[in-house]
């Protein structure tokens, strides 16, 4: 009897623990840590404003966030964690900010807070392979890799850098892109731009798109077989419509200052 009313106690003190971890939070701490599961299909989102945000997909079902701050005004940095339907989305909120932390895409859109505030903050993230990462950066670059499912990143300066077993949404302003992916299954059409940066895309070689390519000062290099279907300019801004394979779904890539590289994915 005691030996079954010690078990209950201990599997009570387990749930309400699942239940704090469950619960949103907002913290000071330096470094912020949390660690929890995170089921197939859900979604890891991390926003930043300053500093890199770094992801590498690991097996099980463990999600583990840290986010380290540095330089003055970072003791005014709230890190906040905040769960919802489709999965868990932090952040990082500086002081005066009105940013709220959701799952959803519209970060850059929001007041950031005091502008005079230049602390950093690094993430670094690990996440299930069958979690998808969204990654939201202003100042700073996005890296992930070892990912298992479709993933989206974005930077207004900085760098994005992802390698995944799927394929990815990938942005920048002021940055390079570059995705390496195991597959191009994507429906629809993909969009991967910058304006200041190169574009290098690693794709299957079994690949089957329609390209459209569009740059002010970059080129267009493929190891891809490409049937270009049509082509304008030569100086100055640049239009290219091809096709890889079969075709169908819709790849466009597009740069201002900066070319793009299409690869044979060897993963």
């Amino acid at each position: 009897m005691h030996f079954k009313k010690h078990l209950t106690i201990v599997a009570l003190v387990l749930f309400l623990g699942s239940l704090a971890l469950a619960q949103n939070s907002s913290s000071s701490a330096n470094p912020f840590h949390w660690k929890g599961t995170l089921a197939a299909g859900k979604t890891l989102a991390v926003k930043n404003i300053n500093g890199d945000i770094t992801a590498e997909g690991t097996p099980g079902d463990q999600v583990e966030i840290t986010a380290t701050k540095s330089g003055e005004g970072a003791d005014q940095v709230r890190i906040e964690l905040v769960q919802c339907n489709d999965g868990i989305a932090v952040c990082a909120i500086y002081p005066d900010s009105d940013s709220t932390c959701t799952a959803d895409a519209d970060w850059h859109s929001s007041s950031h807070g005091d502008h005079h505030n230049r602390a950093r903050v690094n993430f670094t993230v690990h996440l299930p392979q069958n979690v998808h990462l969204a990654a939201r950066n202003v100042n700073g670059g996005v890296e992930a890799k070892n990912l298992g499912e479709i993933a989206d990143a974005t930077s207004v300066n900085g760098s994005v850098d992802v390698t995944t077993s799927r394929w990815a949404h990938l942005s920048s302003v002021n940055g390079s892109v570059t995705g390496h992916f195991g597959s191009a299954d994507w429906d629809g059409t993909l969009n991967t731009s910058t304006v200041n940066g190169n574009i290098t895309l690693a794709l299957p070689a079994d690949t089957s798109s329609e390209v459209e390519f569009q740059s002010v000062n970059g080129h267009l290099n493929t190891d891809l077989p490409l049937t270009i279907q049509s082509s304008s300019g030569q100086w100055g801004p640049k239009h290219m419509r091809g096709t890889i394979g079969g075709g169908g779904r819709q790849l466009k890539l597009n740069t201002v200052n900066g070319s793009v590289n299409l690869e044979k994915n060897t993963m």
